[in-house]
């Protein structure tokens, strides 16, 4: 069975065709990771921020509630 220039052509392009999509379909593939593992990090972050946030505004309010046990108001400078 010889080779005809032809036949050289169409399996070099086909060749070059999958080494492209293969290439193609790693990257995807790698990008969609990377924003999975990304995706978790952000939200633990988040939730952190989030519980900050909390933290910080229940310190406000236990400084801006009146004393209930009856001595006089501390004033926080």
């Amino acid at each position: 069975m010889t080779m005809t220039r032809g036949w050289m052509v169409v399996l070099g392009g086909l060749s070059l065709y999958l080494l492209t999509l293969g290439f193609a379909a790693g990257m995807a593939s790698e990008r969609i990771r990377f924003d999975l593992a990304r995706t978790a990090v952000l939200h633990r972050y988040d939730e952190a921020v989030r519980q900050w946030h909390a933290f910080l505004m229940a310190a406000e309010r236990r400084a801006e509630a009146p004393p209930t046990d009856g001595a006089p108001a501390r004033v926080v400078r």
